[in-house]
C-alpha cells in the first residue's frame, strides 16, 4: 500500500496566542526580576552612606537645638554686629569708589557693595563672623539675583547704591 503523504495542521489561533502572552509574561517577569536585584544592590551599597548622612544630620540638628535655646538674642546680636561691619566697608565719595565685594549670603545678601580700597575693615573678619553665626543660628535660604555691573552701581549719600531698585 502507498504511504499516504503526512499531513501538517497548523498549530489553532488560541496556540498562538497563549504563546505569545507567555512571552510577555516572561520579559515581564525577567524585567521585574532585574528590577528587584537593581534595588537590592542599590539600597546594599548606599544605605551606610544614606544612614550616616541622616545620623550626622539628627546630631547636628540637636546640638544647634541645644545651642540654640537661648541663642536668639545672641544671633540678633551678632547679625548687626556683621552688618555693621559689612556697611562700615560700604562708603565712597565718587561712583568709582565703589566695587561688588563677596557675598555672605542669607541674612547678609547676595552680593555687598564695598569701597574699592577697603581699608576700614578686614574682609577676612567678616567671613570668619559670618561662619560662626552660620554655625549657631537658624540658617535662611533666598534666590539671588545677578548682582550690578559697574555702571548700575553710583555714590549715593556717601554709599554705594545698586540704583537698579532706586526710583
Amino acid at each position: 500500500m502507498p504511504e499516504q503523504p503526512e499531513l501538517k495542521i497548523p498549530p489553532s489561533t488560541s496556540t498562538k496566542h497563549r504563546h505569545f502572552w507567555l512571552i510577555i509574561l516572561l520579559i515581564i517577569s525577567l524585567m521585574l526580576v532585574g528590577y528587584l536585584i537593581y534595588m537590592i544592590f542599590f539600597y546594599t551599597s548606599y544605605q551606610p552612606f544614606i544612614n550616616q548622612v541622616n545620623t550626622n544630620q539628627n546630631m547636628n540638628n540637636q546640638a544647634n537645638a541645644n545651642q540654640n535655646v537661648n541663642s536668639e538674642s545672641n544671633c540678633s546680636q551678632l547679625e548687626a554686629q556683621i552688618q555693621a561691619l559689612i556697611d562700615q566697608e560700604n562708603h565712597c565719595q565718587q561712583d568709582s569708589d565703589c566695587v561688588v565685594g563677596e557675598g555672605f549670603f542669607c541674612p547678609f545678601g547676595c552680593y555687598n557693595l564695598f569701597n574699592k580700597d577697603n581699608k576700614e575693615v578686614d574682609l577676612n573678619q567678616i567671613i570668619a563672623e559670618v561662619k560662626e553665626y552660620n554655625n549657631i543660628c537658624p540658617t535662611c535660604v533666598y534666590k539671588c539675583m545677578i548682582p550690578p555691573t559697574a555702571a548700575e552701581i553710583k555714590c549715593v549719600a556717601g554709599k554705594c547704591t545698586d540704583t537698579r531698585f532706586t526710583d
